[in-house]
């Protein structure tokens, strides 16, 4: 699986590993704004905070990320401006916070793009 944000590529391998291109920002390690990576790279080597769970789904926005886990949980990593990572902190940068799911009945993720739809389905019910 590929997914591309403004600055930045994800890459989900067979594994379940993320593979990172871009800006760091994008995903949340601290780092200078133009601090990139031009290959490809796991983001499990840039950070011992990734989870050690494969990762079923990923999906990004403009600077912020959400990963899908073999055991339903929610990740959210990336620059948390306007609180879209889940921090109530805004401006922080936010690596691989789990998102609860608590009283939430069922979550669908849809990953469309603009310009070009496309469209990733996953339903999860607990």
């Amino acid at each position: 699986m590929t997914t591309c944000g403004e600055k930045h590529t994800l890459l989900l391998d067979e594994a379940g590993n993320i593979w990172f291109a871009g800006q760091l920002m994008a995903v949340g390690l601290d780092a200078a704004d133009n601090d990139k990576r031009s290959k490809f790279v796991m983001l499990s080597t840039l950070s011992k905070r990734v989870p050690s769970e494969p990762m079923l789904y990923i999906s990004t926005g403009q600077n912020h990320n959400l990963s899908l886990s073999g055991t339903n949980k929610v990740y959210s990593f990336g620059k948390n401006d306007y609180c879209k990572c889940g921090s109530r902190l805004e401006d922080e940068s936010v690596f691989f916070k789990e998102v609860p799911l608590e009283g939430i009945p069922s979550v669908s993720i849809h990953i469309c793009r603009c310009r070009r739809l496309l469209t990733c389905r996953y339903r999860w019910s607990p």
